[in-house]
C-alpha cells in the first residue's frame, strides 16, 4: 500500500550535502552527449586471427590498430566466439540516456547490423556488426540480443566483425593486449566520442566499465567527530574531499589529496582508525591512500597492483585488515586482502564468475563475506563464505532482470535486502525474512530511475531509505518510517544531477 509520509530528517542532511557538492564541483549540465562506452557483445577472443607478435598486419591479426574497416570506421576488429552464442548490445554513459536507431547495412557474408548511438537524443557515433546470424527485425535497444555467432564458411572461424565510427570525435579501442586473449562479456571494448586525435588508436585512458552511476558520484564516510566527509574524483582526475567539523555543521572547501584515479573512490577503515581510500588507478590497477590515525595526516599513494575494470569494493578482513574486491579484465571477481591490521597485501586471487558490474560486499550470517554483482544475463549473482575467512561457495543467481549495479543492505531483522533498477526503470528489491534464510521474490517499488539506487538506514523510524537519480535528472528517494513498514511515494530532492 502506497502512503505519503512526513519527510525524515535524512532529507535535510542530504539536501545540504547535494547543494554543497553542486557548488563545489561546479556547473552541471543536464543534457550530455558522448563518450559512450561499448562493452564486449559476448565473452570471446579479442582481436583474434593468430597470437602473433608485433608488428601486426591485416594479413596475420585483427588487432584494432591495423584491422581493415570496410565500413570506413575509425577502427574495427574480429571477436571470436562459439556457435550460437548470443551477441548483445552493451552501451553505457555516466549520466545521459543512451538510445539507438537502426540504419541500413549490408555484408557479403551472413547478416549485418548498423546502429546510430545517441545520448539524450544527440548522435555520438555508429556501430557496425557483420557476419551475424538471427538478426532481429524492428527496433533495436541497448542491452538486447542483436544476433548470434555463426560460422558462415566465407570467413575463417566463428567470429563477429565490429566497427566503431564517430563523426565529431574519434572513437578509440580498449587495448586488451595480445590477440587471442579471452575477454568477458560487457568488459570495455572501446569508446564512441573519445578525446583521441586520430583513427585506430587505443583510448588515451582506459575507460572503466560504465554502469549506471549511483547517487551521488561521491563516497560518504563518518569522521570520529561525528561529521561527514565526502570523497570524489576531481576535474583533473585527483582524489578530492570535503568534511564537517561536527555533525550538522558547514562544509569545508574541497581539498585535493592528489593521485590519478579513473573512477569513484571507496572508503574503509585503516589500521590506525583513520580512513583508507581505494580507487582504480590510471594504469588499471588499484591505488590507495590512508590516514595514520583518526583525523590524522594522509600517506602517499600506493598501488595494490591488479588489473581491474570499474570501481572496487572494500570491506574489513577477518584478521583485522581490509579486503578489496574488484571486477577483473576477464569479467571475473578478483580480490586481495591483508592478513592483519596494517600488514602487506596478498596476491590478487580470482573467485571466478562472470559479472558486469561493480561488486557489492555484505556480511553473511556465517560471519564471512557475501559478494553481489550483476551477471551477464542481467540477473543478480552472488557468492559467499561459509564462515569467517573460509572457502567460497559457487556462484548462485537471485534472478532479475536488473539494469544497474545492485546495492545491498541489512534490514531491520538482520536479513539482507537487495535493491536495483529493474527492466522498466523502476526500483525493484528482494529480501530475506531473517539472516541466512531464503529470498522473497523481486517486488517493484515503482519510480523512474536514471541511475543505480543507493540504500541507507533512515535517520528516524528504523526503516530504510533509498536514493537515486530520477529519469529527469533530479535526486529522488523513497523511505520506510517504521522497520519493515510500507514505502512512501517517491519524492524529489531536485538537484539536476548527472
Amino acid at each position: 500500500m502506497w502512503r505519503r509520509w512526513s519527510v525524515p530528517k535524512t532529507v535535510a542532511v542530504v539536501t545540504a550535502m547535494l547543494a554543497s557538492m553542486l557548488v563545489a564541483i561546479g556547473p552541471v549540465a543536464v543534457a550530455q552527449s558522448g563518450p559512450v562506452e561499448v562493452g564486449m557483445p559476448f565473452a570471446g577472443q579479442w582481436a583474434y586471427n593468430a597470437p602473433v607478435a608485433p608488428p601486426y598486419s591485416d594479413s596475420n591479426s585483427s588487432h584494432p590498430s591495423v584491422h581493415h574497416t570496410p565500413g570506413a570506421g575509425h577502427w574495427g576488429t574480429d571477436l571470436y566466439g562459439s556457435e550460437g552464442q548470443a551477441v548483445k548490445l552493451h552501451l553505457s554513459h555516466p549520466g545521459g540516456a543512451v538510445s539507438v536507431t537502426r540504419d541500413s547495412s549490408s555484408t557479403t557474408c551472413g547478416q549485418s547490423l548498423r546502429v546510430t548511438v545517441q545520448v539524450n537524443g544527440a548522435a555520438v557515433g555508429q556501430l557496425y556488426f557483420a557476419h551475424l546470424a538471427n538478426v532481429p527485425a524492428g527496433a533495436i535497444t541497448p542491452g538486447m540480443t542483436i544476433g548470434t555467432v555463426h560460422a558462415w564458411g566465407c570467413n575463417p572461424g566463428r567470429h563477429v566483425h565490429v566497427e566503431f565510427r564517430n563523426n565529431a570525435n574519434h572513437a578509440c579501442y580498449t587495448d586488451h593486449g595480445s590477440p587471442g586473449r579471452v575477454v568477458g562479456e560487457a568488459v570495455s571494448l572501446g569508446m564512441l566520442g573519445s578525446s583521441n586525435t586520430g583513427p585506430r588508436q587505443a583510448c588515451v585512458t582506459a575507460p572503466p566499465v560504465g554502469q549506471p552511476s549511483a547517487l551521488p558520484a561521491v563516497t560518504v564516510a563518518v569522521n570520529p567527530n561525528g561529521g561527514h566527509v565526502l570523497f570524489g574524483r576531481g576535474g583533473a582526475g585527483e582524489l578530492t574531499h570535503s568534511w564537517q567539523e561536527a555533525p550538522g555543521t558547514s562544509w569545508s572547501a574541497w581539498n585535493s589529496l592528489g593521485g590519478a584515479i579513473t573512477g569513484q573512490p571507496v572508503v574503509g577503515v585503516a589500521a590506525g582508525g583513520g580512513h583508507v581510500v581505494a580507487a582504480r588507478g590510471a594504469g588499471g590497477d588499484v591505488v590507495h591512500i590512508w590516514q595514520s590515525g583518526p583525523l590524522g595526516p594522509w600517506s602517499s599513494w600506493v598501488s595494490l597492483g591488479g588489473a581491474i575494470t570499474g570501481t572496487p569494493a572494500i570491506a574489513p578482513a577477518v584478521a583485522g585488515g581490509n579486503v578489496v574486491f574488484a571486477r577483473g579484465v576477464a569479467g571475473d571477481l578478483t580480490h586481495t586482502w591483508q592478513s592483519g591490521p596494517g600488514s602487506g597485501w596478498s596476491a590478487w586471487t580470482s573467485l571466478g564468475g562472470s559479472i558486469t558490474s561493480t561488486p557489492v560486499v555484505a556480511t553473511a550470517v556465517t560471519g564471512g563475506h557475501v559478494v553481489f554483482a550483476r551477471g551477464t544475463g542481467g540477473d543478480v549473482v552472488h557468492t559467499w563464505q561459509t564462515g569467517p575467512g573460509t572457502e567460497w561457495s559457487g556462484w548462485t543467481s537471485l534472478g532479475g532482470p536488473i539494469t544497474s549495479d545492485p546495492t545491498v543492505i541489512a534490514g531491520y531483522n538482520g536479513g539482507l535486502v537487495a535493491f536495483a533498477r529493474g527492466a522498466a526503470g523502476e526500483l525493484t528489491h528482494r529480501w530475506q525474512a531473517a539472516p541466512g534464510t531464503d529470498w522473497y521474490g523481486w517486488t517493484s517499488l515503482g519510480g523512474a530511475l536514471g541511475s543505480a539506487p543507493t540504500a541507507h538506514a533512515a535517520s528516524v523510524g528504523g526503516g530504510l531509505v533509498v536514493y537515486s537519480r530520477s529519469s529527469s535528472g533530479n535526486a529522488t528517494h523513497t523511505w520506510q518510517t517504521t522497520a519493515g513498514g510500507a514505502w512512501s511515494e517517491w519524492t524529489s530532492l531536485n538537484g539536476n544531477l548527472t
